[in-house]
C-alpha cells in the first residue's frame, strides 16, 4: 500500500467548496461599496483625459473648441468661423457625456463660481435681455480651448454622494492638475 496515492474524500471537497462560496459571498456583498466610491475616480480620470484631448484637438485642427458643463453632464462645441456660430461636437471622444447619478459637477471661471441656468438645454442662449438675443446670437460656452493652446482659467469640482470630491484646475496654458487629492500630476 505504500505506492498507492490517495485522493480527496467527498467531505473534504464539500468543505473547500463551502469555504469558497462563503468567501465569494462576502466579496459580492462588499462590491457595491467599491463600485460607488470608484465612480468618482473613474469620472475624474475620464474628465481630465477628455479635457487634455480637447486642448490637443484644438491645436491640431487649428480651431476653437469649448466645453459647456452642467450639473450632470458636459458637452463639447466647435466654433465655425464662416457661420460665426458654435456647434455641438458629435464625434467621440469629444461628445456630450452624462455624469453618473452619484457624482455632481461644479466649476468656477477665474476663481468666480459659475451658476448653472435653470434650463440646461438653453445653456448657450443669451438671456440677458439685450437686442442680441432677439437676433439669435448665442453666448459662447464658458470654457474655451484656443488653437494657440491657451484655455480659459477654470477649476472643475466633482463631488460624490458620499461627500468625497476632486478639483481639477488649469493654469490657462493647457495643463491640468488635481488639487488636494494627492494626484498632483499635470499634463
Amino acid at each position: 500500500m505504500l505506492g498507492q496515492s490517495r485522493g480527496f474524500t467527498l467531505i473534504e471537497i464539500l468543505v473547500v467548496l463551502f469555504v469558497i462560496s462563503v468567501m465569494t459571498g462576502l466579496v459580492l456583498v462588499t462590491l457595491p461599496g467599491f463600485v460607488r466610491s470608484d465612480s468618482l475616480e473613474q469620472e475624474a480620470a475620464r474628465l481630465k483625459l477628455v479635457l487634455e484631448m480637447a486642448v490637443e484637438e484644438s491645436q491640431i485642427q487649428s480651431s476653437e473648441l469649448a466645453i459647456q458643463p452642467d450639473r450632470n453632464r458636459y458637452s463639447f462645441y466647435i466654433y465655425d468661423e464662416l457661420a460665426q456660430q458654435w456647434y455641438e461636437m458629435n464625434s467621440p471622444p469629444l461628445i456630450a457625456h452624462d455624469i453618473p447619478d452619484d457624482v455632481n459637477l461644479s466649476f468656477s471661471i477665474e476663481s468666480k463660481p459659475f451658476t448653472f441656468s435653470i434650463d440646461s438645454n438653453t445653456g448657450l442662449d443669451d438671456d440677458d435681455g439685450s437686442d442680441e438675443s432677439s437676433k439669435g446670437k448665442k453666448k459662447p460656452p464658458p470654457i474655451l480651448f484656443l488653437s494657440s493652446g491657451e484655455t480659459t482659467v477654470f477649476s472643475l469640482t466633482l463631488t460624490s454622494a458620499s461627500g468625497n470630491s476632486k478639483t481639477l484646475e488649469t493654469d490657462g496654458f493647457g495643463s491640468f492638475k488635481w488639487l488636494g487629492a494627492g494626484d498632483e500630476t499635470s499634463r
